[in-house]
């Protein structure tokens, strides 16, 4: 009898292996994906990027791209984020081997818990979304097309996103007694797409010749809750008569930034130059 039930367990564990190599069985948990980077392709002028080798998970379905995939937007205008998806109306699971099964959207997407990743979602109003199948594809990348409708380049290293091209957050700003401030070129949410958790900030300030300059910026979720020159979750720096810095600034929900110098002497500029997301 012992036999007998060793010899079922064996059979059963050659099919459970045979399955996994023929890949008939697959099995991830919700909201994996692991690999699967849009990347840069190799011109600016051609909105052509590539869907890099990975797997995952889209509303319940396993999905995995065994080859690189170069994927070209369509119909795309300026001054735009295009958000890249899973289609899953489209896609043939588990494999996808092309760019069917692939859309891309000035739809923003959302963080849907109950499906544990960022997944389509048109945010005009604050209320209305989109059609029903669409809010089945799942974003698994973001890129930004300037006013010339080219891509602007990028480089993409596990999600954290880093721009040749800044955006400027502050220009010739003044400083205020340590109260933090809100960007005087642009705020958060214009410059970085939905679901950016990071923002990679270039910040510098300068006052007179015998003078300390004093810089800050964090987000607005942080300063809400800190007034000291340290907020937690941001970059900060001071030097005489100049200084700069440059880092990883943790993100509030309202994507917003907020910046503080020490007095109306100092002149602060800060950049946008990439940020990381999540999917």
């Amino acid at each position: 009898m012992e036999k007998k039930i060793s010899a079922i367990v064996v059979v059963s564990l050659l099919v459970f292996v045979q399955n996994i190599f023929a890949g008939s069985y697959v099995s991830v948990l919700k909201g994996t994906i692991k690999g699967v980077n849009v990347t840069f392709k190799d011109n600016l002028s051609v909105a052509e990027i590539y869907i890099k080798t990975g797997y995952g998970e889209c509303n319940g379905n396993y999905f995995e791209i065994p080859n690189d995939i170069t994927y070209g937007l369509t119909s795309i205008s300026g001054e735009n984020f295009y958000y890249i998806y899973i289609d899953d109306s489209d896609a043939v699971y588990p494999i996808l081997n092309s760019d069917v099964g692939i859309v891309h959207s000035t739809d923003e997407p959302k963080w849907d818990d109950a499906k544990q990743g960022w997944y389509r979602f048109y945010e005009d109003d604050g209320i209305t979304e989109v059609d029903s199948t669409d809010k089945d594809d799942r974003c698994i990348g973001v890129v930004w097309i300037d006013d010339s409708n080219n891509l602007r380049w990028f480089n993409n290293v596990n999600e954290q996103i880093t721009w040749a091209e800044r955006s400027y957050l502050a220009s010739n700003m003044s400083g205020n007694s340590y109260v933090w401030q809100q960007p005087n070129a642009a705020e958060g949410p214009t410059v970085l797409p939905k679901n950016a958790i990071k923002a990679f900030c270039y910040i510098h300030a300068a006052c007179g010749a015998l003078s300390r300059a004093t810089v800050a910026l964090t987000s607005k979720e942080a300063a809400d809750q800190n007034n000291y020159f340290y907020a937690s979750n941001g970059i900060a720096a001071r030097g005489y008569p100049k200084t700069l810095t440059m880092g990883w600034v943790y993100l509030g929900e309202s994507r917003k930034l907020r910046i503080q110098a020490d007095n109306s002497n100092t002149e602060v500029h800060a950049t946008l130059q990439g940020f990381e997301i999540s999917r």
